[in-house]
């Protein structure tokens, strides 16, 4: 065996010493970072109730989901095709209630009205 400055007495060595590096550099890299979307000033945070036309399957919840968090300051979606409605949290000094509509809107889905829940 070719000695690279760290001497294994055999092949199981090394296979420990990998293993050793990996459990410990692998859970710094995987944490995860706070998403930029993500407010720091949770008195600002609002939800709304909107009720949507058009949805008709799980896709279409992902979708209008994926639309209301593309924008900054939205810090979560969550839709419902059975109830025709989607429910955001966001932060009021980021986005508006209007502008999250409208992201829904250009996603292809009708936004019937917004009703705040706190």
């Amino acid at each position: 065996m070719v000695k690279t400055g760290m001497i294994f007495n055999n092949t199981g060595d090394m296979k420990y010493t990998i293993l050793f590096i990996l459990m410990t550099l692998v859970p710094w890299a995987c944490k995860p970072s706070v998403p930029e979307n993500q407010t720091q000033n949770p008195e600002s945070l609002k939800k709304v109730e909107i009720s949507i036309k058009g949805m008709t399957c799980t896709g279409c919840e992902e979708t209008v989901s994926r639309g209301a968090m593309s924008l900054e300051g939205v810090t979560e979606a969550t839709a419902s095709f059975r109830e025709g409605k989607a429910w955001i949290t966001f932060d009021t000094v980021k986005v508006s209630p209007e502008q999250i509509s409208a992201s829904i809107s250009k996603t292809g889905y009708q936004v019937t009205g917004v009703i705040p829940v706190n």
